[in-house]
């Protein structure tokens, strides 16, 4: 076997940090309600999780049909991966668990090409193993409602 080369896997984590393209906000809810003053609703209640405010957005598999709910009619699912630095246990940022919520703050691109609209919410799952891992890879569920 031969032993692994830390100069390499830093430069992984650079870039892969680099590809980081949206911004986002990490919440994690606190288990409690709050009212919205707009709505006048009982809402979850968030707390910020310390971030450096960089994600990346794709789809971890094809998108699939999902008959399980709909009589004959087949629902269209994908499902999101999110990456996201790699935790700092030393200043406490990007220490997620499952469950956090991540909005993507990011504007639409000028250009008009397609990307994940700003107000997006997803809810991260569980982590992705990995060796020489180069961030976070996480499970997502978007959040419509």
């Amino acid at each position: 076997m031969r032993p692994y080369n830390p100069d390499a896997i830093a430069k992984g984590q650079a870039a892969a940090l680099e590809s980081m393209r949206e911004s986002c906000t990490i919440a994690r809810l606190t288990g409690n309600t709050v009212t919205d003053p707009e709505t006048w609703k009982d809402v979850p209640e968030t707390t910020p999780v310390p971030s450096l405010g960089r994600c990346r957005v794709k789809t971890q598999t094809a998108l699939v049909s999902d008959d399980n709910d709909g009589g004959e009619h087949a629902f269209t699912v994908s499902k999101p991966e999110l990456v996201l630095p790699l935790p700092d246990p030393a200043t406490g940022k990007d220490m997620f668990q499952p469950g956090d919520l991540v909005t993507i703050t990011t504007p639409p691109p000028a250009d008009g090409r397609w990307g994940v609209l700003p107000g997006t919410v997803y809810r991260l799952t569980e982590p992705t193993d990995g060796t020489f891992v180069t961030a976070q890879r996480w499970k997502a569920r978007r959040v419509i409602a």
